[in-house]
């Protein structure tokens, strides 16, 4: 190392690069104060400190490329300060220092790793480079979004950002699979202090949470009915009539509670405790109805496609495994966009506790949850659609047999029950979505937008929760009976 620091005053440019360098002693290039490049690349220098600098008062370059540095030491005090570029590729475990972007004269820190910032979301091979703008964290800020007053505080700065505070550098992301570094990602504490569409919206959920104490009872009626009558659980069809109302006794419950508690607080005191525990209910219920009003048609399907050969049917057995299945299914798909939205805090009382997300701005992992969740419903319905287009063709066909024309009938409801459900999901869907994906500017009325991106959807399943039982149950025969009988045995008991 002596014999290659042997004072050389006019030297300018210094390249010790694969010299198996371990060290570079305090002062060690004091004997070069003409030196405006250097470089230490290629060594095994894992350990420096700024002393080791000392005398370059003219050095512009840096090179300390693929050393395993992990640490420079010292006082950066009056050293360095001509240095207009550092080079640090391949430098996997040396932490920037703040003093460095310091530096008056430093322009360029090419290629550096960040590899504790990955974990955070930034690109973990930058480049730092001075501007002639301080870079300043966001104040806090208010901004109205449709109906939503909202102000943004500031509640954390990011590792790069606290980096960055105040220095004149921005950072250029060098990974070629990423357009940017999120060098200036800040954790905002975001609260909304004003809905302008509050009152027109209560009045809505009110009318809904009407609907849905409704349409719990009723499902609870079916449900009890069917569950507690040896006969009615003999028939395959009833077994799915109550399957479907469980569900939607679980939708009724779901929107009783948020119309209750919105009911009775402002927005201002709005919070999302409980929000993830009735989400989840909401998720559970309308998953088992789409699946239920699938294995509904299915039966239907099998009974009168196929009415001369019996052996092909849906038995009881077959029907308890295909529940459970169903809940099996409803409770995966439940469970998975619970964790996903419990995770990300997406839970709240403002989107209706509803783990669903049209937003083309929301989380990627949740708008590709919502057009899963979303596909997978079209795709039951649409399979329920053709295979009552089959059933309408074999009943034309055999308009003749008696067999045929009594089992039609009872499919003709069933038709509409599913048809319902499919109108008031596919419907209110699309229409919700198309607001989303539109010009928003066409809509005058941000009350409009309110309803119909984040009530309307709710709101027709409600609606749908609700006729169900009316639409099947409360018009099949044998349910009927079964019922005008527990009501004259509980009439009589009461009165003797």
């Amino acid at each position: 190392m002596e014999s290659l620091m042997a004072g050389k005053n006019n030297v300018t440019h210094l390249n010790l690069m694969h010299n198996n360098l371990q060290e570079l002693p305090d002062s060690s290039l004091v004997g070069y104060p003409h030196l405006i490049y250097l470089s230490l690349a290629y060594n095994n220098i894992s350990t420096l400190t700024y002393k080791a600098f000392e005398g370059l008062k003219n050095l512009t370059t840096l090179c300390l490329s693929h050393n395993p540095l992990r640490s420079i030491k010292g006082n950066l005090s009056g050293l360095l300060f001509s240095l207009s570029v550092l080079y640090v590729t391949g430098i996997e475990y040396w932490v920037l220092d703040k003093p460095l972007l310091e530096l008056p004269k430093l322009k360029h820190i090419t290629d550096v790793i960040l590899p504790s910032y990955k974990s955070e979301g930034y690109c973990g091979y930058c480049s730092f480079n001075r501007s002639n703008l301080t870079w300043t964290p966001l104040a806090p800020f208010v901004d109205k979004s449709g109906c939503y007053l909202r102000r943004h505080s500031v509640n954390m700065l990011s590792s790069v950002a606290q980096l960055l505070n105040g220095s004149y550098f921005h950072i250029q992301c060098n990974n070629r699979n990423i357009f940017k570094c999120k060098h200036n990602k800040i954790n905002f504490y975001t609260y909304y202090i004003e809905n302008s569409c509050w009152k027109e919206k209560i009045v809505v959920i009110k009318c809904q949470s009407s609907i849905g104490f409704l349409a719990a009872l009723l499902n609870l009626v079916v449900f009890w009915n069917i569950m507690t009558s040896t006969h009615l659980r003999k028939n395959v069809s009833m077994l799915f009539v109550g399957n479907m109302a469980l569900s939607d006794l679980l939708i009724g419950i779901y929107y009783l509670h948020i119309g209750v508690y919105l009911s009775n607080t402002t927005f201002s005191y709005i919070h999302s405790e409980g929000c993830p525990l009735i989400g989840f209910l909401w998720m559970l219920g309308q998953a088992g109805s789409v699946i239920t009003s699938f294995l509904l048609t299915l039966e239907r399907y099998l009974v009168i496609v196929y009415s001369l050969n019996p052996n092909i049917r849906i038995t009881r057995r077959m029907a308890m495994t295909l529940i459970f299945v169903c809940w099996l299914l409803s409770a995966f798909l439940t469970a998975y966009g619970w964790s996903l939205y419990y995770e990300l805090y997406q839970y709240s009382y403002l989107t209706m506790c509803i783990p669903i997300r049209l937003s083309v701005n929301t989380t990627a992992n949740i708008f590709v949850f919502t057009l899963t969740i979303g596909s997978i419903g079209i795709l039951f319905y649409v399979v329920s659609f053709i295979l009552y287009v089959c059933i309408f063709i074999t009943v034309r066909r055999a308009a003749g047999r008696a067999g045929v024309k009594r089992e039609s009938k009872l499919a003709k409801r069933i038709g509409i029950l599913v048809g319902s459900n499919i109108i008031f999901f596919v419907a209110p869907l699309l229409f919700s979505g198309l607001i989303i994906i539109s010009d928003r500017k066409k809509f005058s009325s941000s009350t409009f937008q309110e309803i119909a991106t984040e009530i309307l959807i709710p709101f027709c399943v409600c609606v749908n929760s609700f006729l169900n039982p009316v639409i099947h149950a409360f018009r099949t025969d044998l349910f009927k009976t079964v019922l005008k009988e527990r009501f004259s045995v509980a009439r009589s008991n009461l009165f003797h």
